[in-house]
Parts: structure tokens; sequence; C-alpha cells
């Protein structure tokens, strides 16, 4: 073999080892965070309009990544819904708020996904115990509420395996997720953590960390009722029983954290139970 013919052979192989790791690159999944502009939130000023809908933070992440998770804090403010907009053929996600008893600044966070996620929005039908499935090949991202947060039983909406959910927020609930290819994140688990609300309290946090190196991706929440604190409205039968979720968001990087306020904002009278559910992974 001559030189030249050897000088080519070593130039096809460089040149077939970068296409295959500019295709490898492209393939990857990376995380990152987005935050909505800090939102002045008014306070009810009267019974009448405690809870009354306030208004929807879109989170729209950089590039052409998808927004999968919503987290929120600040003010006390009760979410009616997350929904995602995949259906509208926009990767973007959208946290709707009740206004608080007090006023404040409500600051909503999405966790955005590029890369080869092959990303499609599917719900469930609407009832009590709602749920929806993903395919076998995909994972499920929960919208941990929809229709919130008028709970006056307990309430739940967790996974249900690596690719269902399940929905309990009553007859008007639809279980909701973003199904994702399995193969866009490595090593998925399933965590739950609970704790006590107790009594005495106006909040509750319960907190819960991804190991091995995983991320959290989703996460589901679980809680009791507070019968002795029950918020009833003035102008129609709508009641609160179970406690809202006034904070959810990130504990470092492998954490997620949810707080619960009790739905009258006066301390609780007695104890119940809260918990949190993750889906923890690796993006690949």
């Amino acid at each position: 073999m001559t030189t030249s013919s050897r000088t080519g052979i070593v130039l096809s192989m460089l040149a077939a080892l970068a296409v295959s790791t500019s295709s490898a690159a492209a393939g990857t999944v990376k995380l990152s965070t987005v935050a909505a502009k800090a939102y002045p939130v008014a306070a009810a000023n009267g019974p009448a309009n405690q809870y009354d809908t306030d208004n929807r933070i879109t989170l729209a992440c950089k590039g052409k990544a998808t927004a999968l998770m919503a987290g929120w804090s600040g003010a006390l403010a009760p979410v009616d819904v997350v929904t995602s907009q995949l259906v509208y053929k926009s990767p973007t996600l959208s946290v709707s708020l009740r206004r608080p008893m007090t006023a404040g600044t409500f600051r909503a966070v999405a966790l955005c996904a590029r890369g080869p996620l092959k990303a499609q929005q599917k719900i469930g039908p609407s009832g009590d115990n709602s749920s929806v499935s993903c395919g076998a090949r995909q994972l499920a991202i929960g919208l941990p509420i929809s229709n919130g947060p008028y709970w006056a039983q307990p309430v739940a909406s967790k996974p249900q395996g690596l690719r269902g959910w399940v929905n309990s927020e009553g007859k008007y609930g639809r279980a909701a997720v973003i199904c994702v290819a399995a193969g866009a994140f490595a090593k998925a688990q399933l965590v739950r953590q609970s704790a006590t609300f107790s009594a005495g309290a106006r909040t509750a946090t319960v907190a819960a960390a991804c190991t091995g190196g995983r991320r959290p991706i989703s996460w589901g929440f679980e809680a009791g009722t507070l019968d002795q604190n029950i918020w009833r409205s003035v102008e129609s039968s709508a009641t609160m029983t179970a406690p809202f979720i006034a904070a959810s968001k990130a504990r470092g990087r492998s954490g997620w954290a949810l707080t619960f306020a009790t739905p009258d904002g006066a301390g609780a009278r007695s104890a119940t139970d809260i918990a949190i559910h993750l889906t923890c992974a690796i993006p690949r």
C-alpha cells in the first residue's frame, strides 16, 4: 500500500469519526432552567374574591428546548392548573394561579430539556382516579395539577409506574402527561417521601432527593384533608379541605420540595399526611 493510500484511509477514518462524534453530540439531552418575570400578586380584598383567578404565567425555554416541569414560590398563591402547550405545537408550560389572602410576588420556573425528546402531550378522561399512559418506549412527565385548588377530599396526582399517571383531583380532574422518548434519559427511577402537616402550622414542607447522579424531571404529590380548616366560597358551593401547594422548587441539583398551606390561612387544627413523588433520571 502506498503512502498516499494510507493517508487517504486515515483521513477517511477521521472524517467518519468526526461525523459520528457530531451525531452523538447532537443526540444528547441537555437540561436547563428558565424563570418567568416576578409577578406581583394582589391580595383578596374580601371574602368574595379569595382565591379568584389572577393570571396565567407562561414559561418559554430558550432555543428549541421543551418545558417539562414547572415550579413556583413566593406568595402563598394556589395554582389551579399546570398545562403544556404541546398540543398547540408550542413547547411551553403555563401555570395559572389564584389570588392569595395576602399580597406578594409569585415566581415561576421551568425545567427545560433540549434534544431528541420526541415529546407529545397525552390527557386522560376527566373523573376521579383519572389515568393516562405513555407508550412502551416512552417515559411519563406528569402535569401535576389540572383541577386545583378546590380539593374537598384527600387528593393525589402521581406517577403510575414510569409510563403512567393517575389523578384524583375530583370529577373534573384529568391525568395529564408529557410523554418523552425513554431513550432520552437513563436509569429512570421513582422516589416518594412523606411528611406530616403538623397541628398549629400554617405551612408544611416535604422534600425528596434523587440518587446516583439522577436529577428530578417530574414531580407529583399526595395530601390528606384538614377537616377543621375548611375554606368555603361565599359565592358558590366551592370548598377546599386539603392543603394546597404554595411552593414547588428545587433543592440543589438532585432534590425537590413542595410546601403546602392550609386552605383557610389559619394554623392547622389537626394533622394530616403529605407526600412528594419524583421521577428521577440522567439525561443521555
